[in-house]
């Protein structure tokens, strides 16, 4: 099952000082309560007073923070609301409903940013220790993904029951890779086989055979193509938006990388494209 880590690590757009991970991790969860109380907040009504309210902290909670993804939820489903980053707080003190004293972290200058935007409001997660504005880093990989209202401006369409009838334009490849999970079917495919495709130039009529024995399987390589930095020196000079993506040869993840280049150099052979291809 996906989860909230996987989707920040396939984005193409996190922000290079985001960690989510390890002792240096900046990033969190948060989340915050439906109440009758708060309708003054919710963000379905009120984004403004939302970000607002969300900026005060009674406590140290933000401390070694970068970054918040804010949710809110009702029962043990959660909301994506956006991503934020908090820049510097300013610690003062304020009054509580008793009168007494207390500390308060406020972030004046913490801004939503467009990291995840295209998911705002339609990405839920399953949260299963419900409390009104609690936090929780996104290491434990405890996050799945419960639902998403899909985007069919996203998606680039069903995947094939056969392989052999994958055909993938340049603009859908850059498409799959930017919305992942609105292609949700083509992911878990391509990420979990290996083996050997093939890129067609139409304009040339030239082929390109490679493969695919990385760790995320076809998904890994081809989004090196998706940015054009793939590394293949025949295609310098070479009009991505002419090229189509097929596979050729599939196999399963745990299949020996020599094997899956053994198939590779037989199918240069039978195609010729060392000779005539843009296999260099």
């Amino acid at each position: 099952m996906i989860n909230i880590h996987n989707i920040i690590e396939l984005q193409q757009d996190k922000p290079n000082d985001m960690i989510i991970s390890g002792q240096k991790r900046n990033t969190k969860l948060m989340f915050h309560k439906i109440e009758k109380s708060r309708q003054n907040i919710d963000p379905k009504y009120n984004l403004k007073n939302f970000e607002q309210y969300q900026k005060e902290h009674h406590n140290v909670f933000f401390a070694a923070t970068e970054y918040v993804l804010s949710f809110w939820y009702e029962g043990k489903i959660a909301r994506f609301l956006g991503c934020y980053k908090l820049n510097r707080p300013v610690k003062d003190k304020v009054k509580d409903e008793s009168g007494k004293a207390r500390d308060r972290y406020f972030f004046p200058d913490m801004e939503k940013i467009d990291f995840l935007s295209e998911y705002d409001n339609r990405l839920y997660i399953t949260w299963t220790n419900p409390s009104a504005n609690y936090g929780r880093f996104i290491d434990d990989d405890k996050f799945e993904i419960h639902s998403i209202i899909p985007s069919k401006n996203n998606s680039i369409g069903a995947f094939p029951n056969e392989y052999f009838k994958i055909r993938l334009s340049y603009y859908e490849l850059r498409k799959m890779m930017d919305y992942p999970i609105d292609n949700n079917d083509w992911y878990n495919y391509l990420s979990n086989h290996k083996g050997v495709y093939i890129v067609y130039d139409k304009s040339s009529f030239e082929q390109y055979i490679g493969s695919a024995y990385g760790e995320k399987g076809f998904w890994g390589r081809w989004s090196d193509y998706a940015r054009q930095n793939d590394g293949n020196k025949g295609f310098n000079g070479k009009d991505y938006n002419n090229f189509q993506f097929s596979i050729v040869w599939e196999t399963l993840l745990s299949t020996d990388k020599d094997k899956i280049l053994n198939v590779e150099a037989e199918l240069k052979k039978s195609l010729g494209t060392r000779v005539h291809g843009l296999n260099n």
